[in-house]
Protein backbone atom coordinates (compact mmCIF):
# COMPACT_ATOMS: atom_id res chain seq x y z
CA UNK A 1 0.00 0.00 0.00
CA UNK A 2 2.81 2.39 0.80
CA UNK A 3 4.56 1.85 -2.56
CA UNK A 4 1.31 2.44 -4.44
CA UNK A 5 0.66 5.64 -2.54
CA UNK A 6 4.14 6.98 -3.30
CA UNK A 7 3.82 6.12 -7.00
CA UNK A 8 0.43 7.83 -7.18
CA UNK A 9 1.89 10.93 -5.54
CA UNK A 10 4.72 11.11 -8.09
CA UNK A 11 2.35 10.70 -11.00
CA UNK A 12 0.11 13.48 -9.72
CA UNK A 13 3.05 15.83 -9.03
CA UNK A 14 4.94 15.35 -12.30
CA UNK A 15 2.75 17.71 -14.43
CA UNK A 16 3.33 20.45 -11.86
CA UNK A 17 7.09 19.95 -12.04
CA UNK A 18 7.00 20.12 -15.83
CA UNK A 19 4.95 23.31 -15.73
CA UNK A 20 7.35 24.98 -13.27
CA UNK A 21 10.32 23.97 -15.41
CA UNK A 22 8.95 26.05 -18.28
CA UNK A 23 9.01 29.17 -16.07
CA UNK A 24 12.75 29.22 -15.41
CA UNK A 25 13.99 32.83 -15.41
CA UNK A 26 16.26 33.77 -18.31
CA UNK A 27 19.77 34.83 -17.27
CA UNK A 28 22.01 36.66 -19.79
CA UNK A 29 25.75 36.72 -19.09
CA UNK A 30 28.05 39.26 -20.76
CA UNK A 31 31.82 38.70 -20.98
CA UNK A 32 34.86 40.25 -22.65
CA UNK A 33 36.10 38.64 -25.87
CA UNK A 34 39.53 38.20 -24.27
CA UNK A 35 38.29 36.54 -21.09
CA UNK A 36 40.32 33.43 -21.87
CA UNK A 37 43.46 35.53 -21.38
CA UNK A 38 42.45 36.40 -17.83
CA UNK A 39 41.79 40.09 -18.59
CA UNK A 40 38.08 40.03 -17.84
CA UNK A 41 37.11 41.50 -14.47
CA UNK A 42 33.80 41.95 -12.74
CA UNK A 43 31.85 44.86 -14.16
CA UNK A 44 28.68 46.72 -13.27
CA UNK A 45 25.88 46.56 -15.83
CA UNK A 46 22.82 48.80 -15.66
CA UNK A 47 19.87 47.85 -17.84
CA UNK A 48 16.13 47.36 -17.72
CA UNK A 49 14.35 48.58 -14.60
CA UNK A 50 17.62 49.14 -12.72
CA UNK A 51 18.72 51.60 -15.39
CA UNK A 52 15.37 53.42 -15.54
CA UNK A 53 15.30 53.87 -11.77
CA UNK A 54 18.75 55.52 -11.75
CA UNK A 55 18.49 57.65 -14.89
CA UNK A 56 19.66 61.23 -14.42
CA UNK A 57 20.05 64.31 -16.57
CA UNK A 58 23.66 63.34 -17.39
CA UNK A 59 25.82 60.22 -17.36
CA UNK A 60 27.56 61.17 -14.12
CA UNK A 61 24.29 61.59 -12.23
CA UNK A 62 23.06 58.24 -13.60
CA UNK A 63 26.06 56.36 -12.20
CA UNK A 64 26.58 58.42 -9.02
CA UNK A 65 24.96 55.81 -6.74
CA UNK A 66 27.16 52.94 -7.94
CA UNK A 67 29.88 51.76 -5.50
CA UNK A 68 33.08 53.78 -5.88
CA UNK A 69 31.50 56.27 -8.32
CA UNK A 70 30.72 59.95 -7.88
CA UNK A 71 29.67 62.67 -10.29
CA UNK A 72 31.76 65.75 -11.08
CA UNK A 73 28.67 67.91 -11.46
CA UNK A 74 28.73 71.37 -12.97
CA UNK A 75 25.08 72.28 -12.91
CA UNK A 76 22.34 69.94 -14.09
CA UNK A 77 23.55 69.54 -17.67
CA UNK A 78 27.17 68.52 -16.95
CA UNK A 79 28.39 65.55 -14.96
CA UNK A 80 31.29 63.17 -15.68
CA UNK A 81 31.77 60.02 -13.58
CA UNK A 82 34.61 60.00 -11.05
CA UNK A 83 35.66 56.41 -10.34
CA UNK A 84 37.64 55.72 -7.17
CA UNK A 85 38.77 59.34 -7.06
CA UNK A 86 39.94 59.42 -10.68
CA UNK A 87 38.19 61.50 -13.32
CA UNK A 88 38.77 63.53 -16.48
CA UNK A 89 40.88 61.70 -19.09
CA UNK A 90 41.49 58.86 -16.61
CA UNK A 91 37.87 57.74 -17.10
CA UNK A 92 37.00 56.88 -20.69
CA UNK A 93 33.37 57.32 -21.76
CA UNK A 94 32.28 55.47 -24.89
CA UNK A 95 29.21 55.13 -27.06
CA UNK A 96 28.83 51.58 -28.40
CA UNK A 97 32.53 50.76 -27.86
CA UNK A 98 33.73 53.94 -29.61
CA UNK A 99 34.82 57.10 -27.78
CA UNK A 100 32.23 59.86 -27.48
CA UNK A 101 34.70 61.99 -29.50
CA UNK A 102 33.73 65.20 -27.69
CA UNK A 103 35.88 67.58 -25.61
CA UNK A 104 34.39 66.83 -22.19
CA UNK A 105 37.80 65.75 -20.83
CA UNK A 106 39.34 69.19 -21.44
CA UNK A 107 37.31 71.06 -18.81
CA UNK A 108 34.94 70.31 -15.94
CA UNK A 109 32.16 72.43 -17.46
CA UNK A 110 32.02 70.55 -20.80
CA UNK A 111 29.09 68.15 -21.20
CA UNK A 112 29.41 64.55 -22.42
CA UNK A 113 27.81 64.22 -25.87
CA UNK A 114 25.72 61.14 -25.06
CA UNK A 115 22.28 61.17 -23.47
CA UNK A 116 21.67 58.40 -20.89
CA UNK A 117 17.96 58.48 -21.70
CA UNK A 118 18.57 56.72 -25.03
CA UNK A 119 20.79 54.02 -23.48
CA UNK A 120 19.72 50.38 -23.59
CA UNK A 121 22.56 49.30 -21.32
CA UNK A 122 25.44 51.01 -19.50
CA UNK A 123 28.56 49.04 -18.60
CA UNK A 124 30.98 50.25 -15.95
CA UNK A 125 34.45 48.66 -15.98
CA UNK A 126 37.11 48.97 -13.30
CA UNK A 127 40.48 47.41 -12.60
CA UNK A 128 42.73 45.61 -15.13
CA UNK A 129 39.88 45.10 -17.62
CA UNK A 130 40.21 48.79 -18.58
CA UNK A 131 43.58 48.01 -20.21
CA UNK A 132 41.62 46.68 -23.19
CA UNK A 133 40.72 50.31 -23.96
CA UNK A 134 44.15 51.91 -23.61
CA UNK A 135 46.57 52.73 -20.83
CA UNK A 136 45.02 56.17 -20.28
CA UNK A 137 41.78 54.80 -18.85
CA UNK A 138 43.34 53.80 -15.52
CA UNK A 139 40.32 55.02 -13.56
CA UNK A 140 37.65 53.12 -15.43
CA UNK A 141 35.55 52.81 -18.56
CA UNK A 142 31.89 53.70 -19.08
CA UNK A 143 30.34 52.18 -22.21
CA UNK A 144 26.85 53.36 -23.19
CA UNK A 145 25.12 50.87 -25.49
CA UNK A 146 22.46 52.58 -27.60
CA UNK A 147 21.43 49.88 -30.08
CA UNK A 148 21.55 52.42 -32.88
CA UNK A 149 23.14 49.82 -35.18
CA UNK A 150 20.87 46.75 -34.88
CA UNK A 151 22.52 43.33 -34.60
CA UNK A 152 19.30 41.31 -34.94
CA UNK A 153 15.95 41.62 -36.68
CA UNK A 154 13.16 42.16 -34.12
CA UNK A 155 10.61 39.37 -33.84
CA UNK A 156 7.90 42.03 -34.15
CA UNK A 157 7.94 44.46 -37.05
CA UNK A 158 7.73 47.44 -34.70
CA UNK A 159 8.74 47.69 -31.05
CA UNK A 160 9.64 50.71 -28.93
CA UNK A 161 8.65 52.97 -26.11
CA UNK A 162 8.15 56.54 -24.92
CA UNK A 163 9.31 57.87 -21.56
CA UNK A 164 8.63 61.27 -20.04
CA UNK A 165 9.68 62.64 -16.65
CA UNK A 166 8.98 65.91 -14.89
CA UNK A 167 11.41 67.52 -12.44
CA UNK A 168 9.63 69.98 -10.18
CA UNK A 169 12.83 71.56 -8.89
CA UNK A 170 13.89 72.75 -12.36
CA UNK A 171 10.34 72.90 -13.78
CA UNK A 172 11.45 70.87 -16.80
CA UNK A 173 10.78 67.65 -18.69
CA UNK A 174 13.05 64.81 -19.84
CA UNK A 175 11.62 62.83 -22.77
CA UNK A 176 12.89 59.93 -24.86
CA UNK A 177 11.37 57.97 -27.75
CA UNK A 178 12.89 54.80 -29.20
CA UNK A 179 11.64 52.62 -32.07
CA UNK A 180 13.04 49.40 -33.53
CA UNK A 181 11.70 47.53 -36.53
CA UNK A 182 12.58 45.28 -39.39
CA UNK A 183 11.56 42.53 -41.74
CA UNK A 184 13.42 39.72 -43.44
CA UNK A 185 17.12 40.61 -43.46
CA UNK A 186 16.64 44.33 -42.75
CA UNK A 187 16.48 46.02 -39.32
CA UNK A 188 16.27 49.71 -38.39
CA UNK A 189 16.39 51.92 -35.31
CA UNK A 190 15.32 55.48 -34.50
CA UNK A 191 15.42 57.52 -31.30
CA UNK A 192 14.71 61.05 -30.11
CA UNK A 193 15.34 62.77 -26.81
CA UNK A 194 14.60 66.27 -25.61
CA UNK A 195 14.92 67.77 -22.16
CA UNK A 196 15.04 71.17 -20.49
CA UNK A 197 15.07 72.85 -17.12
CA UNK A 198 15.18 76.28 -15.52
CA UNK A 199 17.62 77.48 -12.87
CA UNK A 200 17.12 75.05 -10.02
CA UNK A 201 16.31 75.82 -6.42
CA UNK A 202 18.85 75.42 -3.62
CA UNK A 203 18.24 75.53 0.15
CA UNK A 204 20.63 78.36 1.01
CA UNK A 205 23.04 80.94 -0.38
CA UNK A 206 24.89 80.46 -3.67
CA UNK A 207 28.20 81.46 -2.09
CA UNK A 208 29.72 79.93 1.02
CA UNK A 209 29.67 81.68 4.38
CA UNK A 210 33.42 82.30 4.22
CA UNK A 211 33.26 83.91 0.79
CA UNK A 212 30.33 86.10 1.80
CA UNK A 213 32.17 87.26 4.92
CA UNK A 214 35.22 88.13 2.82
CA UNK A 215 33.12 90.14 0.38
CA UNK A 216 31.48 92.05 3.23
CA UNK A 217 34.93 93.08 4.51
CA UNK A 218 36.04 94.20 1.06
CA UNK A 219 32.88 96.22 0.42
CA UNK A 220 32.11 97.43 3.93
CA UNK A 221 32.36 101.06 2.86
CA UNK A 222 30.33 100.48 -0.29
CA UNK A 223 26.68 99.66 -0.71
CA UNK A 224 26.66 95.88 -0.69
CA UNK A 225 24.04 94.25 -2.89
CA UNK A 226 21.70 91.58 -1.61
CA UNK A 227 23.18 88.08 -1.57
CA UNK A 228 21.79 85.53 -3.99
CA UNK A 229 19.83 82.85 -2.16
CA UNK A 230 17.43 80.06 -3.07
CA UNK A 231 18.26 79.81 -6.82
CA UNK A 232 21.43 78.77 -8.63
CA UNK A 233 21.61 81.17 -11.56
CA UNK A 234 23.16 79.71 -14.69
CA UNK A 235 21.95 76.15 -14.08
CA UNK A 236 19.25 76.22 -16.79
CA UNK A 237 19.72 73.85 -19.71
CA UNK A 238 18.12 72.56 -22.91
CA UNK A 239 19.16 69.56 -25.00
CA UNK A 240 17.88 67.68 -28.07
CA UNK A 241 19.26 64.57 -29.78
CA UNK A 242 18.26 62.22 -32.59
CA UNK A 243 19.56 59.09 -34.32
CA UNK A 244 18.60 56.80 -37.19
CA UNK A 245 20.33 53.53 -38.03
CA UNK A 246 19.87 50.43 -40.16
CA UNK A 247 21.53 47.05 -40.67
CA UNK A 248 21.55 44.26 -43.24
CA UNK A 249 21.60 40.93 -41.39
CA UNK A 250 22.20 37.44 -42.81
CA UNK A 251 23.84 34.11 -41.97
CA UNK A 252 27.27 35.58 -42.72
CA UNK A 253 26.82 38.36 -40.13
CA UNK A 254 25.64 41.95 -40.42
CA UNK A 255 26.64 45.40 -41.65
CA UNK A 256 25.11 48.60 -40.33
CA UNK A 257 25.29 52.39 -40.32
CA UNK A 258 23.84 55.08 -38.06
CA UNK A 259 23.72 58.89 -38.09
CA UNK A 260 23.13 60.85 -34.89
CA UNK A 261 23.22 64.42 -33.68
CA UNK A 262 22.91 66.37 -30.45
CA UNK A 263 22.42 70.06 -29.67
CA UNK A 264 22.59 71.56 -26.20
CA UNK A 265 22.55 74.97 -24.58
CA UNK A 266 23.25 75.33 -20.88
CA UNK A 267 24.49 77.84 -18.36
CA UNK A 268 27.73 77.75 -16.41
CA UNK A 269 26.78 78.38 -12.78
CA UNK A 270 29.32 80.45 -10.88
CA UNK A 271 31.21 81.21 -14.06
CA UNK A 272 31.83 84.83 -13.17
CA UNK A 273 30.53 84.79 -9.63
CA UNK A 274 27.58 86.79 -8.36
CA UNK A 275 28.20 89.80 -6.20
CA UNK A 276 31.23 90.90 -8.26
CA UNK A 277 29.44 92.67 -11.09
CA UNK A 278 30.47 96.15 -12.04
CA UNK A 279 28.01 99.01 -12.27
CA UNK A 280 25.38 98.39 -14.93
CA UNK A 281 23.57 100.83 -17.09
CA UNK A 282 19.96 101.46 -16.32
CA UNK A 283 17.63 98.67 -17.48
CA UNK A 284 20.31 95.96 -17.63
CA UNK A 285 19.81 92.71 -15.76
CA UNK A 286 21.98 92.13 -12.71
CA UNK A 287 22.53 88.52 -11.74
CA UNK A 288 22.11 87.01 -15.21
CA UNK A 289 24.81 89.40 -16.42
CA UNK A 290 27.47 87.34 -14.67
CA UNK A 291 26.39 83.98 -16.11
CA UNK A 292 27.97 82.69 -19.32
CA UNK A 293 26.31 80.00 -21.45
CA UNK A 294 27.59 77.20 -23.62
CA UNK A 295 26.17 76.12 -26.99
CA UNK A 296 27.15 72.63 -28.16
CA UNK A 297 26.49 70.77 -31.41
CA UNK A 298 27.68 67.36 -32.60
CA UNK A 299 27.03 65.26 -35.72
CA UNK A 300 28.24 61.67 -35.69
CA UNK A 301 28.31 58.75 -38.15
CA UNK A 302 28.89 55.18 -36.92
CA UNK A 303 29.67 52.02 -38.91
CA UNK A 304 29.87 48.38 -37.83
CA UNK A 305 30.61 45.15 -39.68
CA UNK A 306 30.30 41.75 -38.00
CA UNK A 307 31.28 38.53 -39.79
CA UNK A 308 30.65 34.95 -38.67
CA UNK A 309 33.49 32.96 -40.25
CA UNK A 310 33.68 29.73 -38.20
CA UNK A 311 37.01 28.79 -39.74
CA UNK A 312 39.77 26.62 -38.31
CA UNK A 313 41.85 29.56 -37.13
CA UNK A 314 39.39 32.47 -37.34
CA UNK A 315 35.93 32.32 -35.79
CA UNK A 316 34.59 35.84 -36.26
CA UNK A 317 35.55 39.43 -37.07
CA UNK A 318 34.12 42.78 -36.00
CA UNK A 319 34.98 46.20 -37.41
CA UNK A 320 33.72 49.32 -35.61
CA UNK A 321 34.24 52.92 -36.74
CA UNK A 322 33.02 56.35 -35.66
CA UNK A 323 33.30 59.74 -37.39
CA UNK A 324 32.57 62.95 -35.54
CA UNK A 325 32.08 66.68 -36.19
CA UNK A 326 31.87 68.57 -32.89
CA UNK A 327 31.67 72.26 -32.03
CA UNK A 328 30.78 74.36 -29.04
CA UNK A 329 30.99 78.03 -28.16
CA UNK A 330 31.16 79.61 -24.73
CA UNK A 331 29.06 82.77 -24.84
CA UNK A 332 30.07 85.55 -22.47
CA UNK A 333 27.41 87.44 -20.46
CA UNK A 334 27.60 90.31 -22.95
CA UNK A 335 26.53 87.91 -25.75
CA UNK A 336 29.90 87.56 -27.48
CA UNK A 337 31.58 84.20 -28.12
CA UNK A 338 34.57 84.09 -25.79
CA UNK A 339 35.90 80.60 -26.61
CA UNK A 340 35.20 78.20 -29.48
CA UNK A 341 36.06 74.48 -29.56
CA UNK A 342 35.96 72.34 -32.69
CA UNK A 343 36.81 68.67 -32.99
CA UNK A 344 36.72 66.50 -36.12
CA UNK A 345 37.72 63.01 -35.05
CA UNK A 346 37.66 59.42 -36.24
CA UNK A 347 38.15 56.18 -34.33
CA UNK A 348 38.35 52.67 -35.81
Amino acid sequence: MKKSAVAALLVCASPTFAEDAKKIEEVIVYAHPLSAEGLSQASTVLEGNALHEKLGANIGETLALEPGVQSARFGKAVGRPVIRGLGGPRVRIMEDRIDTLDVSVTSADHAVAVDPFIAERIELLKGPSTLLYGSGAIGGVVDVHTGRIPHDVPTDRLVGGLESRYDENVDGFSNALKLNGGKGRFAWHADLSWKDGDDYDIPGFVESAGLRALEEEEHEEEEHEEEVRGTLHGSAFESDSFAVGASLIDDWGFVGLSVSGIEAEYGLPGGHGHGHEEEHEEGEEDHEEGTPTLEMEQTRVDFELGLSIDGDWLQSMNVRAGFNDYEHEEIEPEGEAGTRFTNEAMEV
